[in-house]
């Protein structure tokens, strides 16, 4: 996404992630070595903890982390708020569950290795999570609280935020140039990245690639039945109903 925006439009993409994060392992390690910790959880929850407190301070530069629950109320009052646009990607609930599953980013437990009881599992989401509450029932509400919480910023704030559907983006990416015009000048000719933004994690997806499988990909089919109704029965239906994902439904 950063990429696509600074090759085809006039956005100042600002910095994100869990930026710093290399000057904070250093002082993870120096914290550890002096007092001599060795559990591997207690060294994961300083971790997490330090994280959390750099994204909040980043907060005024950048609104915070882009995985988080957002708050109107709260970011409307960061200075330079009403110069800003909002782009929130949401994705297919069900590959959303799998892949933290595969890849979690939820501060832990560690996931079960059978994905059923993930699923069914709560887990301790991190603070920069902004989930009000940071012991969450199940997986499947992180996509619950933060894609209903894209839906009530849009449409508090229309004119600068934008909903964007993560297979859309990447199929059609000339039709989502096409939705940026009405917040800034894009390019006639839009340039597209051929590698994956996790190149540098090991990820030699092409862009042809990305596509194909998003293509071909259909949950029951790839998850089976009970993995798909475990998911489906514990899906927010009212925010479920407002994205295309609803159609899975009724195949």
């Amino acid at each position: 996404m950063n990429s696509f925006l600074r090759l085809n439009t006039s956005l100042k993409v600002l910095k994100g992630g869990d930026g710093d994060r290399e000057e904070i392992k250093k002082q993870l390690r120096d914290f550890v070595e002096k007092h001599d910790i060795t559990d591997l959880l207690a060294k994961k929850l300083l971790m997490e903890s330090l994280l959390d407190q750099a994204s909040l301070k980043r907060r005024q530069r950048n609104f915070g982390w882009k995985h988080a629950k957002v708050s109107s109320k709260v970011l409307s009052k960061v200075p330079g708020f009403e110069h800003v646009c909002f782009i929130f990607i949401v994705r297919n609930p069900w590959r959303f569950v799998s892949s933290l599953h595969q890849k979690p980013y939820n501060l832990m437990p560690s996931p079960a290795p059978d994905i059923s009881q993930f699923i069914k599992s709560p887990i301790y989401a991190n603070q920069r999570d902004q989930l009000g509450s940071r012991l969450v029932q199940s997986p499947v509400d992180l996509w619950n609280h933060k894609v209903r919480s894209y839906f009530e910023f849009n449409a508090a704030h229309p004119r600068q935020s934008l909903m964007v559907y993560y297979e859309n983006l990447v199929i059609s990416p000339d039709a989502f140039a096409g939705q940026l015009k009405k917040f800034c000048a894009v390019n006639e000719e839009i340039t597209v990245p051929q590698d994956s933004s996790k190149k540098h994690r090991g990820d030699t997806k092409t862009y042809a690639e990305f596509c194909q499988e998003i293509l071909s990909y259909q949950p029951r089919k790839v998850l089976g039945d009970d993995i798909f109704y475990l998911i489906a029965n514990r899906l927010d239906q009212e925010i479920l109903a407002k994205t295309p994902y609803i159609k899975y439904l009724d195949d």
